[in-house]
Parts: C-alpha cells; structure tokens; sequence
C-alpha cells in the first residue's frame, strides 16, 4: 500500500512539473467509466481499432474517439448529481478515509452478499472505486 502511495506522489508531481502536450485533435483523459450509445458502438469500436492499430495510449484513443464521433454529447462527473467515489489519490488522507469508509459501510450494509450489492448501494454516488468484490461471498 505505501508503494502505491509513493507511485501516485511521485507520477501526481511529474505531471504538475512537466506538462505533456498532444497535437490536435488528439486529447487526452482518464475516466472509470465510458458509457458508448448502441447507435455508436460500431462507429466508436471501428475508430478505436484504428487507434490500437497505431499503438495510441489507451487514455488518448478513448477520449479522442469520444471527440470524433459525430453528434456525440460528452459529459464529467459535474454534469450530475451523483458523487464520485474515487480513491486514487492517497495524498489527500481525509478523502482517502473517507472513501474508505463509505466503501466498508456498503461491504457492511450488504452482509458481504454480491446479491445484496446493487440493494445497498449508496444512492447518491455514480461509483465507488475500488469496490473490492472479493471481499463478497460468492
């Protein structure tokens, strides 16, 4: 766990020193979840195979697929009204904890029940991450 901790330090500090820059109109993101309308799965999965073909880093092929595709509405977490439960970032222990303790609350209002999961969700967040589902009895 302290391994990952320093990683993160580490990898947070190197993008805040040296900003990489992309050529348009490649853009570049991260995101837990991509949801991908059925009307545009082909097209996005046709673009994307180009994308692998060249070897495009995953975290530019996806949100500049995203882009290309015609008529496509892209919203972020603050489009909602949901929280997000990201937990990536242990350099911030208080949101750490936090999210921890949501995450055993869930584990706990389940029973450790996989089928009781969806049940006792909390509401009010779009994900919880990471959801450890080996912490749920089978």
């Amino acid at each position: 766990m302290l391994k990952g901790r320093v990683w993160h330090l580490l990898n947070y500090w190197k993008h805040r020193i040296k900003k990489y820059r992309y050529s348009y109109p490649v853009v570049f993101g991260y995101s837990d979840i991509v949801c991908i309308p059925k009307g545009k799965l082909d097209d996005f999965c046709r673009i994307l195979e180009v994308f692998s073909a060249w070897n495009m880093f995953v975290e530019l092929a996806i949100p500049t697929v995203l882009q290309l595709l015609p008529g496509t509405k892209l919203s972020t977490l603050e489009d909602t009204q949901y929280k997000s439960g990201n937990v990536w970032f242990p350099q911030d222990p208080e949101h750490f904890e936090a999210m921890n303790a949501v995450i055993d609350g869930l584990v706990s209002s389940s029973g450790g029940d996989l089928g009781k999961l969806l049940a006792s969700f909390p509401e009010e967040y779009l994900y919880l991450h990471p959801v450890k589902l080996s912490r749920f009895a089978r």
